[in-house]
């Protein structure tokens, strides 16, 4: 990649180690790295889905088909967003053919429509967000689906004192995702 390899001169510094380019792609890369988790996570969740619906067990659809949407949406784009970082962080080599990022930044914002418009496809998640927690709010029991295990425990989180813990953190992140 350009930042890792352009130098100005010599006896300059590559590109990658100023802190405004760090600033730049650090998050870009660290994002992508949550999205190859994320995209392996749902991924196996289709597979066990899919196992499931061959025993005609379908209570877990509904989750795989709202973490899908939710990815798809939010996944194209941040990469939107990541590959015009990419390109300004070149630069005005970003802008020229031979770097292509113009190329990737148009496949890039094209998969924004694909498979459906990403409003459609967030709104599609916040309808099975707030069924299951009118659900949850009725009695069931929604430990079940995995990714909603955190609105059952926002329900019997007290206010905590602050610990730089991993447990304490994960606590303050159940209960703003809960709110």
């Amino acid at each position: 990649m350009y930042v890792f390899i352009q130098r100005n001169s010599e006896r300059e510094p590559q590109i990658l180690d100023y802190q405004t380019q760090q600033y730049k792609l650090f998050p870009v890369i660290a994002s992508s790295l949550v999205y190859k988790f994320a995209a392996k996570w749902l991924w196996d969740k289709y597979s066990a889905v899919t196992s499931q619906l061959e025993r005609g067990d379908l209570v877990q659809l509904p989750e795989l088909h709202a973490m899908a949407c939710c990815l798809k949406a939010v996944g194209t784009s941040d990469a939107s967003i990541s590959v015009t970082s990419c390109r300004l962080a070149c630069g005005g080599h970003g802008y020229m053919n031979c770097s292509n990022l113009p190329n990737i930044y148009a496949l890039i914002t094209a998969t924004e429509t694909y498979e459906g418009e990403n409003t459609v496809l967030l709104l599609q998640t916040a309808r099975f967000l707030i069924k299951s927690y009118e659900s949850m709010q009725m009695g069931n029991n929604m430990s079940m689906l995995e990714t909603l295990s955190y609105l059952e425990r926002y329900s019997s989180l007290k206010r905590l004192p602050w610990t730089t813990t991993l447990d304490c953190m994960a606590s303050a992140f159940f209960q703003v995702a809960g709110r």
